[in-house]
């Protein structure tokens, strides 16, 4: 999504504490910076779910608050679908 003065995108990725949910910022669109190493929202931050992975973020950007969408995937090997705001 475009805020203000950049372009923000969440996505899928990889580390060796899992698969969650980063975060990269860009001022053009093209080139794009990662934030932090750590997710900004992982498996370990879904509780009461017990999920082995979260990821595929779906956001909306609706009344200044930004809400996403994301799957997770439960150590009872069942999909879930999950909700946050800030």
């Amino acid at each position: 999504y475009r805020d203000s003065t950049k372009f923000v995108m969440f996505f899928n990725s990889v580390s060796s504490s899992g698969i969650g949910i980063s975060k990269a910022e860009s001022e053009d669109g093209i080139n794009w910076v990662r934030g932090s190493l750590s997710f900004e929202l992982s498996a370990a931050s879904t509780n009461p779910w017990n999920t082995t992975m979260v990821g595929y973020p779906s956001l909306m950007k609706q009344n200044g608050k930004l809400r996403m969408w994301f799957a997770g995937y439960s150590t009872a090997n069942r999909w879930l679908i999950g909700y946050a705001e800030r």
